[in-house]
């Protein structure tokens, strides 16, 4: 992408240290170029540092200091993580162990984008379509791998948070427009889940659910990747993540627009090196592994 589309983001130590990292790699077990781990976490580490942005190896319950998110996919310690230095917060990383296979026959992890706001919210999470928005000739292997991926590797079995949540909460319904997701809310947060996920906002979550799971958590917002990892050394791939983070940002303010009268938090600014008004579509490279995607036993 960054050949034919001018970045808003330094992209350049993604591409300097790529040859490092293939040499490397060779060398050092688990150094895969593209994987986030090995030698291409210090390719990661400069690309954070270059934008502006703070970068972590790792966070989770058993990272001393490190941050604490509340969302129902976060029982796993992530890695290669992301994050702004200012508000509002936006985290990037990907989750917990490896656990696919891919086109390389590397394991692979489901990736992140989390933004803390001062909003109010209730507990909503909106499953999204597995393979809404693929191309026909991934559509089998999608329907084989990526469909169960989340189901019975990051949260879906009746033992998980978000398989507890899924049998504790019903599906909520919001109009017979067509949906990218299936929405699930506590029953006694309902009405005001409802009076919230319309017009802008319902368009705007509508959007992001055509790749990405969202959930919306009190002061978080929580966007969960389908199809592998979000923090990698590929541009167009941060491009697209940037991009989703962004429209996670623009929901927050439609969110806001429908605060009952009375709430004093205003949305968060949208002055941070990752923000744009871009849509960029999920690149091909995402896409296309999906054709070879395995789930490893």
């Amino acid at each position: 992408m960054s050949g034919d589309v001018p970045l808003w983001f330094d992209a350049s130590p993604l591409e300097r240290d790529r040859s490092v990292v293939r040499r490397l790699g060779a060398l050092k077990p688990g150094g895969k170029e593209g994987k986030g781990t090995g030698d291409g976490d210090d390719v990661i580490r400069a690309f954070a540092a270059a934008n502006g942005l703070d970068y972590r190896a790792a966070v989770g319950l058993d990272v001393p200091d490190a941050p604490q998110l509340p969302g129902l996919h976060f029982v796993h310690r992530c890695k290669d993580v992301v994050a702004t230095r200012t508000e509002p917060y936006v985290e990037l990383g990907n989750l917990g162990p490896k656990l696919m296979i891919g086109d390389n026959f590397e394991p692979h992890r489901g990736g992140y984008i989390a933004v803390r706001h001062g909003l109010p919210l209730p507990h909503v999470y909106l499953d999204a379509g597995k393979f809404g928005a693929l191309s026909p000739k991934n559509v089998v292997a999608a329907a084989i791998t990526v469909a169960s991926f989340f189901d019975e590797s990051a949260g879906g079995d009746d033992d998980s948070p978000l398989g507890k949540f899924r049998k504790a909460a019903p599906r909520l319904d919001l109009g017979r427009g067509k949906l990218n997701f299936t929405a699930r809310c506590p029953k006694d947060e309902a009405d005001r889940a409802r009076a919230l996920l319309t017009g802008e906002p319902l368009a705007i979550a509508n959007d992001i659910a055509t790749s990405f799971d969202l959930e919306l958590c009190d002061s978080w917002l929580f966007a969960y990747n389908n199809y592998g990892e979000v923090s990698t050394t590929h541009a167009d791939v941060w491009a697209w993540v940037f991009s989703t983070a962004s429209r996670m940002i623009d929901l927050v303010h439609a969110l806001a627009e429908l605060m009952p009268p009375g709430t004093t938090v205003a949305a968060p600014g949208r002055d941070l090196p990752i923000y744009t008004t871009r849509h960029v579509e999920r690149p091909s490279r995402v896409e296309g592994s999906l054709k070879f995607l395995k789930r490893s036993r």
